[in-house]
This record gives C-alpha cells, structure tokens and sequence, in this order.
C-alpha cells in the first residue's frame, strides 16, 4: 500500500495537511478528494487544533483535477454524474468544512494553482503565496466552467469585472498580480512560505481563538446580509463573546498595561 495522498500532522495546536502526490503536481483524483475531505471532517472535531495549513508536496500547491484520471474513467465509460459524485462531491464538501469550520485555514502555496486547486488555495481564510507561484482559473480551456466554489469565492475577493474576465481567458497570473488583485495576503520567497504560514497560524493559535473565528463567520455572513441583520448578529455574537475568559483577560492586560495571555477558551 502506498503513501497516504493526503498527509496531516498536528503539533501544539496547528494542523499541517498536505496534498501528497508530488510526482503529478498534486492533481486531484478521487482518492486525493476523499482523503482531504476526511482530513478536514477530523479536524473540524478536534478541540486541540485552533489553525490548520493547507499546502502541497513537491514543485506545486495543485494543478487542479487529475486529466488523465478523468481520461481514463470517461474510456472506461463513467457518467457525468459518476465523476461529480467521485471527484466533485468530496472536493465541494471540502470547501463547506473549510469556510465554516472553527478554526483558522491557511494556504500555503507554491509553484501552481490551477483549477480547483486554485480556488481550494482561494477558499482558505489566509493565504500566503511564493514568489513566482501561477494562479489561473483553467477550465475554460476544458470546455467547462469554474467549480469548487470558484464563482462564489472569486468574484467577492476580486469583484465581478476581474473576476469574469480572468475566468473567460483562463489566463494565468503570478503571486504578484494575484496579491496586487486581493486574491492572496502575503509574497513571500519560496523558502519562507511555510515560516510566514505558520507565524500566522502561531499568532492565531496565541490569540482569542473564538474571537479570531467569530470574525472569520461574521465577515462570511456579512456578504448576504442587510446592515440590520449584521448588527443583530454582532449583538449576539459580541454577547456570547463576553462570557469568555479571553475577554476577561483581555480587559485584566489593558488595565494591568501588560500584553494579555488568551487561553482559547
């Protein structure tokens, strides 16, 4: 038996999965779907992980689907509908746990992002790239259109004009563009791309956890909502935050004029 396609490790709070099938640049097969879905559904669950890295083994993050898995399915003779069930299933699923999970998702990437692995790279909540890494929504090349979520991530990131006219040509962009579009946080050399994303899952895992994720949820519901359903959902929200030890060390550090120790809970 072979290599898990989808690797996670846990340390000191912070999750690391890895997409594991260097040798074909990450491409996503069914069993890279299911196995990532799995992935995300244990740690969903785990109290003793506050933020998760997303990144790929090898030369690249993802090329997006696996073509010559796809090639070979379609000449064996699978349905349309076989093949979303196989790949697209377990990948949408994917997306569902990571925008609404309690926890911090960090995208650590390099070399590519193409495809659904682009918008996989896109639907975490940070996002840090390396210098030179290809971004390009390619399925219009296919004859299809963009999937994983890419019509609702992309254009709330980069607005509809950019986001259409960069979906039509399938063109590819590099981490500088992508960064000067909003479509990733951070440029960094390649060799510190894991570094600044585990910084950044360090100082959410040191921080007010649950604030931290309050924000994440509060800015996902913002988008399909009135101001006064924001303002109601802040109310119960805050509320509910006020009753937590973070906040209460928050307030005792500001008094006290030291940094505060939050405890995640």
């Amino acid at each position: 038996m072979g290599e898990p396609t989808v690797q996670l490790v846990v340390d000191d709070g912070m999750a690391t999965v890895t997409l594991n099938r260097p040798e074909a640049l990450n491409a996503i097969d069914a069993t890279l779907a299911a196995e990532l879905r799995e992935a995300f559904r244990a740690l969903g669950a785990r109290e003793d992980v506050r933020a998760v890295i997303l990144t790929g083994a090898g030369r690249a993050f993802s090329a997006g689907a696996d073509l010559k898995y796809l090639h070979r399915r379609l000449e064996e003779g699978a349905s349309a509908e076989q093949l979303l069930d196989e790949l697209l299933g377990p990948l949408n699923d994917t997306i569902r746990l990571i925008r609404g999970m309690p926890k911090i998702v960090i995208a650590a990437i390099h070399g590519v992002a193409s495809g659904g692995g682009c918008n996989l790279a896109l639907a975490c909540d940070y996002r840090v790239a390396a210098v030179g890494t290809r971004f390009n929504q390619a399925f219009v090349r296919l004859g299809i259109a963009p999937d994983c979520g890419g019509t609702f991530i992309v254009p709330r990131l980069i607005g509809w004009t950019r986001a259409f006219e960069w979906m039509v040509s399938g063109a590819l962009i590099e981490a500088e563009e992508a960064a000067a579009w909003g479509l990733v946080h951070r440029v960094v050399s390649e060799d510190r791309v894991l570094e600044e994303a585990r910084a950044f899952a360090r100082s959410v895992c040191e921080g007010p956890t649950r604030a931290i994720v309050t924000i994440k949820h509060l800015l996902a519901m913002s988008l399909g909502a009135s101001l006064d359903e924001q303002l109601e959902r802040e109310r119960q929200l805050v509320g509910l935050l006020a009753g937590t030890e973070d906040f209460r060390e928050g307030v005792r550090a500001f008094l006290e004029k030291r940094p505060p120790r939050f405890s995640g809970r």
